[in-house]
This record gives structure tokens, C-alpha cells and sequence, in this order.
């Protein structure tokens, strides 16, 4: 069989993003919640329940709220990021949310040290960028390569970048493939001094060189 696929078949395949397909990706995470609970046997932990109902709120009444994410998911053979036409399809819904915001970028700034921390100063980026296969270090110096996300420089107003990231959530969310054996692909922060991004991340996989430049020019245009 052909390795080959026609156009409109990778037309068919083209991730949905909408409320519907939204909506399905919540129930997807709660059954495989409740699932999990009965077969581990915790299903009747408080922590368990209050998982359970957190998740059952989204999907009723909450929705998506990129700074109140609940992480949970099953470990899959081939994470959907790395399938079919999906990291071009999420760089391209990116790219439209780094466009929309280019006007709200400002210059990079240099600001005082903090008082006991002598005369030196540091550095506030103004920019909103994509972000492609980029190392970040939370807690612990713990790496996390960021996928495919947005970088907004922290001399950006922060209501703007908060709507930055609300809508960048919104489309990484239906990728969001965590778990708790390797982490999987999952949603990622980072709120620093310099700047903060949202992303899709994972400590163990990346694509190669020649696809994280081809997503990085979808974004960055």
C-alpha cells in the first residue's frame, strides 16, 4: 500500500477546533478518570471524587480556563501531536493567534536589579512569538521541551497575554495527552521575569530539525 495519501483525505483528517470536538476531548478524559479510579480501586478517595466533579464542572458549566488545567489522561503507543497532518494544523491555528497580537509586542527593556542584588539589571522581552522544540526548566531544574506553543515577553500587558494564552489553551488543549508514567504531552507554563509561555511539552520526545523549523516558520510566518 502507498506510504502516499490524497489531499482530501488529509483534508478529512484535519483536527477540529470547536466546541464539539472540545466537549468530546472533557468526556474522554472522564471516563478514562472514572475507568482508572474503579480498576486501581481509588474511585472512592476524596481526591479521586473531587477529580471527577472538577472535570464533570467543565464540561457542564466551567469550560477551559488555561490557569485551572486538571491533568489527567492515559499512557498512549503514539502521542497525537506526532500523527498524521495535527502538529501543522495546531502551528497554523497558533500562527493566526500570534498574528492577531503582533501589534501588542513592544521593545525589550532593561530594569533595575532588585535592592542586595548589586548593579546589575535584567532584561524584559516584549516580544509574542511561536515557540518550536525549546527547553524550559520548572521546579527543580526539570526539563521540558516545549513542542509547539507561544512565548510572550513579560513587558507585554498582562491582560493581553493572559487572552494570549486563553486562546492558545484552547487549541492546545485537544492535543493535551498527559500521564503519569513518562508525562506523556502536556500542557505547559511559565510565568518568569523575562517572559511566560504556554505550550504542548514533553520531557522525552521532540520533532526532528527539519519538521521544528517548517512548524516554526507556520507560526512566526
Amino acid at each position: 500500500m502507498s506510504n502516499f495519501k490524497k489531499y482530501d483525505e488529509f483534508l478529512n483528517e484535519a483536527l477540529k477546533f470547536n466546541k464539539a470536538a472540545i466537549k468530546n476531548k472533557w468526556q474522554e478524559k472522564l471516563d478514562y478518570t472514572i475507568a482508572n479510579g474503579e480498576e486501581r480501586g481509588f474511585s472512592d478517595e476524596d481526591w479521586h471524587k473531587n477529580l471527577v466533579k472538577s472535570i464533570e464542572n467543565a464540561i457542564k458549566k466551567r469550560g477551559l480556563k488555561w490557569d485551572d488545567h486538571i491533568p489527567t489522561g492515559k499512557q498512549v503507543d503514539r502521542y497525537a501531536i506526532f500523527s498524521g497532518m495535527n502538529a501543522y494544523d495546531v502551528a497554523k491555528q497558533l500562527g493566526k493567534i500570534v498574528d492577531k497580537y503582533s501589534d501588542n509586542q513592544v521593545a525589550t527593556t532593561k530594569t533595575g536589579a532588585m535592592a542586595g542584588y548589586g548593579n546589575t539589571s535584567a532584561t524584559v522581552s516584549g516580544m509574542v512569538t511561536g515557540m518550536v522544540n525549546e527547553v524550559t526548566y520548572g521546579s527543580f531544574g526539570t526539563a521540558n521541551t516545549v513542542l509547539l506553543g507561544i512565548k510572550v515577553g513579560s513587558g507585554v500587558n498582562r491582560d493581553i497575554r493572559n487572552k494570549i494564552f486563553q486562546e492558545a489553551y484552547e487549541v492546545l488543549f485537544l492535543l493535551d495527552e498527559f500521564n503519569g508514567t513518562d508525562g506523556g504531552v502536556k500542557i505547559h507554563t511559565v510565568d518568569g521575569s523575562n517572559w511566560g509561555c504556554i505550550g504542548l511539552a514533553s520531557s522525552q520526545f521532540g520533532f526532528n530539525d527539519a519538521m521544528a523549523n517548517k512548524l516554526k516558520s507556520i507560526i512566526n510566518g
